[in-house]
């Protein structure tokens, strides 16, 4: 019997595209609005803020760590006001001991951003006189910041700068003046500086190396050097030291702060601003005329609410006094708020209102989701003296029934503040005024909320209940706001603005560019135009070199698209050459984005980022692969199935290099008819008995009721979250049959079982796509993604248990579940097929070279080499727990005698064996193995190995050729190598534009054959090489090598290799291409991944924590 149901299902979601506010929105001079912006706080090490005002310590306010206080050396010196501090004399105001905590985490990350907001009290102060300094004397020093007459000075000790941080980087003339100012300077780990002034960027230089060097024992000081040589005078309002480089944004963000901001950690419980998580619906009252009240939430298709009765309604600043009786209502169903509400199973209704008196009764509707009086999801309601909350769920009548009431006198005559918030779990608090004033339980689930509902104020839609008073706030959320939530609204009063409002204006030109212009040039320019090919001498992939232009002059004329020589080859279809024009569309993108000022808010575009945009903006359900399906079955019901499962089922096909990408894994007939003969299978080697008494002890069928709970039971366990009520009829109704049919109870559970192994919520990893943009995944569903990511197979009851009780929303629970899955044997196994997957190994099953040329090939050495590579992956990444780009160079392998022979190494033992290669010239990390040099084919072609360099380790971009060219590549000859006939090509004009981007990148294999065979000639005698040049995409200057094992170095070295793990990672992770809606996530996904580590665990733990995996992207409604 076959109960599957063919399913292939692509649920768009709108693209998730963050709006990125920069300073160059305040280069043209946009203003500001609302409350000030929160303070950055990640990587914050010390702080101060000058407010105590007296006394001669100035305190660390950061919170991080051990304070660094410091000790003002001559108190007559100086003089304290409100959140400043006077330097009126030479004095120093210094820490007692090493500043460890601060050197300690900047040596760790390799980076730094120092912030200082000052007025100086001259501008003739120079030596350079001592803002901030982390240093010994006037000669030695890890950092300063200081003034040079009318120039800030900074100095930065690296291993290739000198100990007195020297060359230093200086500000152009005149930026330092005598009123306040906001300095920002930042390094990151690749080296790059960038100086900010009031926000905007005054200078980006490089200073290369690292910070290893740091003398631990240097102490932090103020206003002078530790010797007392080079004394500063003026106002001291903030300084502040981070170990991470600020993004020109979180420059942004601080100077809007102003000098008086306050952390984000202190924000968090004093700050105005409305909690918006998961609001759905607002309604703030401020329209001040006609029948229309907005609503304000900013999330999905706004659902405005219509006055019944102009005339019964009064309005004023910010609120809506309802005179006489009327509705206000919604045209359509509410269908953001049911849906969001119905997939979350938690709900909070906050309102802040005044009534007219305290004898409106019914309850009289404040805010209600109905049709009538009688049927309901949800109301809240004034009753007399007190307030009333009805909430529909699975264990309440259609009315809501019974309700929540708050005890008598709680309704006045003033303005209050009301929120009756209902988790997931039932669990309902009521609170008036911030304070909690009730808690209860209402079981059950809101799955059964009607569709049809609309939502109104003010009464009810029979209008039998309506309410007088004044309305300043109405909103919704779906989730349960938590106590300190409502503390923060209420803080927030009546009128608190919501933070989705931007605090700054958007410039359109900048928003143009990242949202659209930027993939434009990523996919239609940088294939000629970017740092490695600067056809033209044009370099369109950084800022700073994009407007210089090339040689036929500047390409972009900022506001004016007609005199931009960009726009004129475009225009006019010269440009992209040998390539197809751009549409309509996009000439006219490119256009309006010239004629509104060319803005350019990022650095550098990167154009894997933008690669596969199209696949990213969908969310495809997502089948199980081969391997998951096997593992989930003996997950759910201790049955091997491997073995028929490959045979039986079509075989999962790569796409965008792994075979788990969602939108690949269709179903056919063939898996249809597949899954149910393995149900049968499995559900016939199943000890039945044992499996059902897991959830039960009852052994009969007899009732209805008594079948339900043990389907209910097993439901979840097979399906992975709780079953519907349908789901638990029909199931029901499959073991009710069979003993009505005189069947026994075993019989009954077998079928049941057969027919949930051919379910769609067993074969698929479903998910409730109900709601509007960028939801939270939570409960079993985050339950699922965590498990299938770290194990490749089901959640175990832990996990399960976790989701049911809501422990997942927490981030200490989840980390903690992740660190006890990582410690299963299954991670490990789910890690290789990661790397199997990556690297494509199963490829050798059916290599075979040819066998004159290679005699001495066999599947039995195709094996040997998969089996060399996957047990180096578990040494280095498991048993050693080293950084993943360690794979690349990590001195050992293990081989088979039969391996080791073919490497030239001396066989030991009769099994696969560790071998040390540090002293062995040819090998050591990934791309010495056969595994991967086999990618070259017989010829050992540079193409194919270059491109698998710049594919998966730099995460470059190559389109492909031309349809007229030949791909097919020459074989070598005496006196002509593989290398010789590369560099042929990169001299031809009509190849280099392309192979200069990856072959390249083999010169350094050349040496080893097509089967991985090393050797300094090859069969027609010609010498080889292995020295070259590699160019990292991002960066201008190469970096040459002269070795093999020099490029290996080089490899493992570079941030971009490590950056481009951490992406493969998370694209196997989630099933799915990223794009450029998951690069800024990926980016402190990565960051914290390198800070505890860079192994395969902190990376997972990194990528679980983050949005890739907590939130997902849903389809808004029409």
């Amino acid at each position: 019997m076959s109960f599957f149901i063919v399913a292939r299902l692509n649920v768009g979601c709108s693209r998730a595209i963050s709006m990125v506010l920069t300073a160059l929105f305040l280069v043209a001079g946009l203003a500001t609005a609302g409350a000030a912006s929160p303070r950055i706080h990640r990587d914050l090490q010390v702080l101060y803020t000058f407010e105590a005002g007296e006394g001669d310590v100035v305190r660390d306010r950061s919170g991080v760590g051990q304070a660094l206080d410091l000790k003002i050396g001559d108190s007559s010196a100086v003089q304290w006001s409100d959140g400043t501090l006077n330097i009126k004399a030479a004095t120093i105001i210094a820490s007692d001991g090493p500043a460890k905590k601060v050197i300690d985490a900047v040596k760790r990350s390799n980076a730094i951003s120092v912030e200082a907001w000052v007025k100086p009290h001259d501008a003739k102060q120079n030596g350079p006189a001592r803002l901030v300094t982390l240093s010994e004397n006037s000669n030695h020093r890890n950092f300063t910041v200081g003034q040079d007459a009318n120039t800030y000075d900074f100095r930065l000790r690296t291993s290739s700068t000198s100990s007195n941080g020297l060359p230093s980087a200086a500000l152009p003339k005149d930026t330092a003046r005598t009123s306040l100012t906001h300095l920002v300077y930042t390094r990151d780990a690749k080296g790059r500086i960038e100086i900010f002034v009031d926000g905007k960027s005054r200078k980006t230089d490089t200073a290369d190396g690292n910070m290893s060097g740091w003398d631990d024992s240097f102490r932090f000081a103020l206003a002078n050097e530790l010797n007392n040589s080079r004394p500063w005078l003026g106002e001291l309002h903030l300084v502040a030291v981070y170990s991470t480089a600020f993004s020109h944004k979180e420059v942004v963000q601080n100077y809007l702060a102003g000098p008086a901001g306050t952390t984000a950690q202190q924000l968090a419980s004093t700050t105005s601003s409305r909690v918006t998580d998961e609001l759905q619906t607002l309604y703030t009252f401020e329209s001040g005329k006609g029948d229309i009240v907005r609503d304000r939430s900013g999330v999905g298709k706004p659902l405005d609410l219509k006055i019944g009765k102009s005339s019964a309604a009064q309005w004023s600043d910010g609120s809506l006094k309802i005179k006489a009786a009327t509705i206000i209502a919604s045209d359509a169903p509410a269908k953001k708020v049911i849906d969001a509400i119905k997939r979350s199973n938690a709900v909070s209704v906050e309102v802040w209102a005044t009534p007219h008196d305290t004898q409106q009764a019914g309850p009289a509707r404040l805010v209600t989701l109905s049709s009538n009086s009688s049927n309901r999801n949800f109301t809240a309601g004034q009753d007399g003296n007190t307030y009333d909350f009805r909430l529909r769920t699975s264990s309440t009548s259609h009315n809501g029934l019974p309700s929540t009431a708050l005890p008598t006198s709680t309704a006045r005559t003033s303005l209050t503040h009301i929120v009756y918030a209902r988790d997931s779990k039932g669990g309902v608090k009521v609170f008036v005024d911030g304070k909690p004033r009730m808690s209860t339980k209402i079981d059950g689930d809101m799955n059964g909320w009607d569709n049809g509902f609309r939502l109104a104020l003010g009464n009810e839609f029979d209008n039998r209940r309506p309410w007088l008073g004044d309305l300043h706030l109405v909103a919704i959320y779906s989730r349960a706001l938590s106590a300190s939530d409502v503390q923060k609204n209420f803080q927030a009063g009546p009128d608190g603005q919501s933070q989705t409002a931007p605090a700054v204006a958007v410039d359109h030109s900048s928003q143009l560019f990242e949202r659209k212009v930027a993939g434009l040039l990523a996919n239609h320019c940088l294939e000629c135009h970017d740092t490695v090919t600067r056809e033209g001498g044009l370099d369109l992939s950084r800022r700073e070199v994009a407007f210089k232009g090339g040689d036929s002059g500047t390409p972009i004329v900022s506001g004016k698209a007609d005199e931009s020589l960009m726009w004129q080859y475009v225009d006019s279809d010269e440009m992209p050459l040998d390539r197809p024009p751009l549409s309509k569309d996009q000439k006219k993108l490119l256009k309006e984005w010239l004629d509104s000022g060319a803005k350019w808010p990022i650095e550098v575009i990167d154009p894997v980022v933008y690669v596969y945009d199209d696949l990213t903006a969908d969310n495809w359900i997502r089948r199980l692969t081969v391997p998951e399906y096997i593992e989930t079955v003996r997950s759910a019901v201790g049955v091997d199935i491997s073995a028929e499962a490959r045979e039986l089922l079509p075989k999962d096909l790569r796409a965008d290099g792994f075979s788990n990408t969602a939108y690949n894994l269709t179903v056919d007939l063939k898996h249809v008819e597949s899954y149910a003969e393995l149900a049968t299978i499995i559900s016939r080697r199943m000890d039945i008995e044992a499996f059902v008494s897991q959830f039960t002890k009852d052994r009969t069928l007899n009732t209805d009721n008594s079948t339900r709970k043990i389907v209910s039971a097993i439901g979840k366990w097979m399906f992975r979250g709780p079953l519907s009520a349908r789901e638990e009829q029909n199931y029901s109704g499959i073991a009710t049959s069979v003993a009505s049919a005189s069947g026994t109870f075993d019989e009954g559970m077998r079928y049941m079982v057969e027919a949930m192994l051919q379910s769609p919520r067993f074969v698929y990893r479903l998910e409730d796509q109900r709601g509007y943009g960028t939801m939270p995944v939570r409960g079993f569903e985050l339950a699922s993604r965590l498990s299938y990511i770290t194990w490749g197979g089901p959640p175990d009851k832990a996990l399960l248990k976790a989701a049911e009780a809501s422990e997942l929303s927490s981030d200490s629970q989840l980390r903690s579940q992740v660190e006890r899955m990582l410690k299963d044997p299954l991670a490990i196994k789910q890690s290789e097929r990661f790397i199997t997957e990556w690297l494509n190994l199963n490829r050798l099953d059916n290599l075979q070279p040819n066998a004159e040329r290679f005699p001495t090939w066999s599947p039995e050495l195709a094996q040997d080499m998969k089996a060399e590579t996957l047990a180096y992956f578990r040494h280095v990444v498991w048993d050693e727990n080293r950084p993943l780009s360690d794979l690349l160079n990590a001195q050992s392998t293990f081989a088979t005698p039969r391996l080791a022979k073919h490497y030239g190494l001396e066989p030991k033992g009769k099994t696969l064996a560790r071998y040390d290669v540090e002293n062995v010239k040819s090998r050591g990390g990934l791309l010495t193995q056969g595994s991967l040099l086999t990618m070259g084919g017989d010829d050992a072609s540079m193409v194919t190995r270059g491109l698998f360099v710049l594919h998966e380790l730099l995460r470059g971009v190559v389109k492909a050729p031309p349809p007229c060219v030949d791909t097919n590549p020459p074989p070598t000859k005496s006196g002509v190598s593989q290398r010789t006939i590369a560099e042929t090509r990169l001299v031809n004009a009509n190849c280099s534009g392309c192979h200069v981007r990856f072959e390249p990148l083999a010169f350094g294999l050349e040496k080893f054959n097509g089967i991985g065979f090393y050797s300094d000639k090859d069969e027609h005698g010609n010498k080889l090489r292995e020295d070259g040049t590699i160019l990292f995409p991002g960066s201008a200057r190469p970096v040459n090598f002269d070795t093999s094992a020099q490029l290996m170095d080089a490899l493992a070295k570079s941030d971009r290799v490590r950056e481009s793990i951490t992406w493969k990672i998370a694209q196997f992770a989630i099933g799915r291409p990223l794009g450029a809606a998951d690069a800024s996530i990926l980016e402190a996904v990565h960051k914290e991944a390198m800070a505890n580590g860079g192994t395969w665990s902190s990376t997972l733990t990194a990528i679980i924590m983050s949005d890739l995996v907590r939130t997902t992207r849903v389809q808004d409604a029409e």
